[in-house]
């Protein structure tokens, strides 16, 4: 629960931006899951596809929209954040 109350607060190390672009990866994967399933039955119950090809393109095209819209706003949020700088500890030589 401390996770979800995390998650609308803001300055908690916690990224709504990045918990949206895992679950639209998730559902975009557990729906392509389900057009393959429906795919596979339609071919195993008459050994006949006669299922609508370019409509299920559509809905993958869909699928990967959404999936890249997701990843588009994350990639673009961090754009402008300030890069770590890199330590200055001494490097040892052998």
């Amino acid at each position: 629960m401390g996770y979800w109350k995390d998650l609308l607060r803001s300055n908690t190390g916690v990224s709504s931006k990045t918990f949206v672009m895992v679950l639209a990866a998730i559902a975009g994967v557990f729906t392509l899951g389900v057009v393959v399933f429906i795919l596979i039955v339609d071919l195993f119950t008459d050994k006949q596809i006669k299922t609508d090809l370019f409509g299920i393109a559509a809905v993958i095209t869909a699928i990967a929209t959404l999936i890249g819209a997701s990843i588009y706003g994350k990639v673009s949020s961090e754009k402008y954040e300030p890069k770590a700088k890199p330590s200055q500890e001494p490097k040892e030589e052998f």
